[in-house]
């Protein structure tokens, strides 16, 4: 039994001491696994999308890694721009060496789509439109004017519109069509009826053989298109036959412009049952679109109304109904009414205002019964003005011949303007521009009579009759006027008259009421600045070298007289006579003064003095003769024996005349120099 412990005692301490050892290595060996694990390092390789290396870390053991590099980038695609977004690992506690990878997120590009007109005018702008998708116009549909030969029609972009890859414009394309239906033959100009509303031209001359045409349109089917002759011609145009409305288009609301008409034959008699409206080119014209560039060359038109119906003819138009401006157009065809209303080289009769610019006349204008307006531009118009226009045409009738205008109802201007056509008024009324209105407002402006003026009584050189109010500046008369009685260098008769910068040169022959400037006045007259040098003759009297009869108020300033005067008695040089009042400031007669039989009524300024008159610094020079013995007639301002006395100094001294109205230039009364009138209208006959 002892032997047995002391074996076990051995063993036991080998143990404990085993035990002991054990205890003293574990002890000791946390500071030394510390140290190891410190010691234990790894790499971290940063790299970029295309494994390009950005940088290298060493860490150890455990620790974390930071990426200490330039942010990583990553080019941007046709399609997305990259933004680095970390990496593909988790860089903390790392045990172990190993490489990351940069990420990144994707952000698909916008662009600016730019929308365009043909012009280059932006239509839309859309912003931020993404990569890859297909942009859309959300604007009104693009648009191009027409031009005169075009319409345009939008059809698509340019360049084509496809997927989005970067900023783009787009330009608006449009597909061109003609905007007219072209017109080469006689029969395509007849199919015109069966598109009343189409818009033609004309791409060459037609002829129409001088078949019978029939007009197109009516007041029920009016034509409605326009209709542009390209300054082409149609050739013998003939109508013959009975109807209401007579021209090539018979009844108009639409546009006829740039056309020519040559071998016009028309010669219609109306019906018993309406009224006619005959022009070459319209009858009856209802529309306001403005005419330019028609002429007529060559042909006739007569129109003859029955009945107790009403005839209008025109050499262009016959009626005209609504406001219109008719400019640059011509006629010379000869325009015949027989029992018309009215005749007028251009329009017939104008129912509304009617401008004319740079109109012309050539042809004939002849009428046959009293009441028929006839003129040479328009036979009657209710208010308008002409301008730059012209009569060359003989005008003839019975009542109511105008060199441009037969009657106004309201009101007309006449500017820059002139007849040199002849006039014969066999009944009576008649003017170089304007024969009569009744109550009108009328202006004319630098504009002449050329045209003798014939017939019977109320013969104007510029205007016949006119019961309403007449102002004329910087117009003459050249033109000789024979007739009756009431005739007037310038007026026939007028209530309230004003005329300035005016002379007369024509000679005025007829029986009594004979005045270098105005006959007959029945309320008041300012006449200013103005002369007659005409031979003035009356075969009975009162017979004035300015004015003949006054029943107003007659005042005469700057003015003066240098034509005889030869009448039976009163017979005065400046005023026959005047029956309510007279006031003569700063005038002169030069013309000498005879009455055919013994009288008191004569004198040099003149012939009867009412009651009412006043005098300042006016003078005569000529002899006044009574029944063959030199008199000294009516002593009414100051006589001047010696013509020497009217040098310059008298008229711009003692006259006062202005010399920016007067022209003195080689200024010589004894030997025939007179004054003249500065800036007056040129003296022109266009061909």
């Amino acid at each position: 039994m002892f032997i047995k412990q002391i074996k076990f005692i051995p063993v036991l301490m080998v143990s404990l001491m085993v035990l002991a050892a054990c205890d003293t290595t574990s002890l000791s060996g946390t500071s030394s696994s510390n140290s190891s694990q410190a010691s234990i390092q790894h790499t971290i390789t940063f790299k970029n999308y295309d494994d390009s290396v950005l940088s290298t870390q060493t860490v150890n053991q455990g620790a974390n890694a930071v990426y200490s590099g330039p942010t990583p980038t990553k080019p941007s695609t046709e399609q997305y721009t990259y933004t680095f977004t970390g990496w593909d690992k988790t860089l903390t506690n790392i045990t172990t060496s190993f490489s990351t990878t940069a990420q990144y997120s994707q952000t698909t590009k916008t662009f600016t789509i730019t929308w365009q007109n043909h012009d280059g005018t932006v239509l839309e702008t859309d912003n931020n439109v993404p990569y890859g998708t297909k942009p859309t116009f959300n604007g009104v549909t693009p648009s191009k004017l027409s031009v005169e030969d075009y319409d345009f029609t939008f059809n698509g972009w340019s360049p084509e519109v496809t997927s989005v890859v970067g900023n783009a414009t787009y330009t608006a394309q449009f597909t061109q069509t003609f905007n007219f239906i072209p017109i080469t033959t006689a029969q395509e100009l007849n199919n015109i009826r069966n598109n009343l509303s189409g818009k033609y031209r004309l791409m060459n001359d037609i002829d129409l053989e001088s078949n019978e045409w029939t007009p197109i349109g009516t007041d029920t089917a009016p034509f409605t298109g326009t209709l542009d002759g390209k300054d082409f011609t149609i050739n013998n145009l003939k109508i013959t036959t009975s109807q209401v409305y007579v021209g090539l288009i018979g009844y108009n609301e639409g546009t006829i412009i740039n056309l020519k008409l040559d071998n016009v034959d028309i010669n219609v008699t109306g019906s018993l049952s309406s009224n006619i409206y005959g022009g070459a080119f319209i009858g009856y014209n209802n529309s306001d679109s403005e005419i330019e560039n028609l002429h007529t060359l060559n042909g006739d038109t007569y129109l003859k109304k029955r009945g107790d119906y009403y005839g209008y003819s025109g050499g262009l138009i016959g009626y005209q109904n609504k406001q219109i401006k008719i400019k640059k157009s011509s006629n010379k065809l000869n325009v015949f009414g027989d029992l018309t209303e009215s005749n007028g080289g251009i329009v017939g009769f104008s129912n509304s205002n009617l401008e004319f610019e740079q109109i012309r006349n050539f042809g004939e204008i002849s009428s046959t019964i009293y009441f028929t307006k006839t003129g040479g531009l328009v036979g009657f118009v209710s208010s308008g003005s002409i301008i730059k226009s012209s009569n060359q045409g003989f005008i003839n009738g019975v009542n109511g011949v105008g060199g441009l205008v037969g009657q106004v109802l309201n009101s007309i201007e006449i500017i820059n303007s002139f007849n040199s056509g002849n006039l014969q008024a066999s009944g009576g009324t008649s003017g170089g521009l304007l024969a009569y209105s009744v109550f009108a407002q009328i202006t004319i402006l630098s504009s002449i009579n050329f045209g003798s003026i014939s017939g019977g009584s109320l013969l104007g050189g510029l205007v016949g009759q006119n019961n309403g109010s007449i102002n004329i500046s910087k117009s003459f008369n050249l033109g000789d006027i024979s007739g009756t009685s009431t005739l007037g260098g310038l007026i026939a008769i007028g209530y309230t008259i004003n005329v300035n910068q005016s002379f007369n040169s024509g000679s005025i022959n007829g029986d009594y009421n004979i005045a270098g400037l105005v006959s007959y006045i029945t309320d008041s007259i300012t006449i200013e600045n103005s002369y007659n040098e005409g031979v003035i003759i009356g075969k009975t009297n009162t017979v004035g070298g300015l004015v003949a009869l006054g029943t107003g108020p007659l005042t005469l300033l700057n003015s003066f007289n240098r034509g005889p005067i030869n009448g039976l008695f009163q017979s005065g040089g400046l005023v026959a006579r005047s029956n309510h009042s007279i006031y003569v400031y700063y005038s002169v007669n030069f013309g000498d003064v005879i009455a055919n039989r013994n009288t008191l009524e004569i004198g040099s300024i003149t012939s009867t003095l009412p009651s009412n008159n006043d005098i300042e610094d006016t003078y005569y020079s000529g002899t006044i003769t009574a029944n063959g013995l030199e008199v000294d007639g009516i002593a009414f301002g100051t006589k001047v024996t010696d013509l020497s006395t009217f040098n310059l100094a008298f008229f711009t001294t003692t006259l006062e005349w202005d010399t920016e109205i007067w022209d003195f230039t080689g200024l010589d009364i004894a030997n025939g120099v007179y004054p003249t009138l500065r800036n007056m209208p040129e003296i022109r006959v266009e061909e």
